[in-house]
């Protein structure tokens, strides 16, 4: 009786850690990919919606943007939902944009994320034509099974000049281009 009883016990065991869901990285990537990707798009087309369905409506929800000449913060969905929604009512008709993304490197954990990538972002404003090649951080949770972004850097990489290289640079034995 004893051996059934163990045979039984491990069974249970073996079969419900096999049945245990397992993570599929490549389709997880895809779908992280996807809402950022739609979080730009609706960006750009100054889609309210669009916007907010990809985003953790929470206190810890956080867009950084950062450059040579300044930060820019914003936290908070209270803070955030005004903001997107301004943006999306400004008058921008005049306004064009194309984007590439590069260099995609995602870490997948069960219920979070995070997405490094680069972007070049070229666009026309007023007549006036530029590009941005920025350098994009997202932290992103699973929410009711669908990936959601909780936290949005964008890094100006585009606007930094190269300066002294100092003693502690990653770059110290490397040749630097000016």
């Amino acid at each position: 009786m004893k051996k059934i009883t163990l045979a039984s016990l491990g069974l249970i065991i073996v079969l419900s850690l096999s049945c245990s869901e397992k993570l599929d990285v490549e389709k997880e990537q895809a779908a992280i990919k996807k809402v950022i990707i739609e979080e730009t798009t609706a960006f750009d087309n100054q889609d309210y919606e669009g916007i907010i369905n990809t985003l953790v409506h929470d206190s810890l929800l956080i867009r950084l943007s950062t450059g040579k000449v300044e930060h820019a913060e914003v936290s908070g969905w209270e803070n955030m939902a005004p903001w997107y929604k301004d943006f999306t009512e400004a008058e921008l008709s005049d306004y064009s944009v194309k984007r590439e993304r590069s260099n995609w490197r995602i870490k997948v954990y069960q219920n979070s994320a995070w997405a490094v990538y680069d972007q070049v972002t070229r666009f026309t404003y007023k007549g006036i034509a530029d590009d941005r090649t920025t350098r994009e951080i997202r932290f992103l949770e699973k929410v009711d099974g669908e990936w959601k972004i909780v936290m949005l850097q964008v890094i100006y990489v585009s606007s930094y000049e190269v300066d002294e290289i100092l003693e502690y640079s990653i770059y110290q034995d490397e040749e630097v281009e000016e």
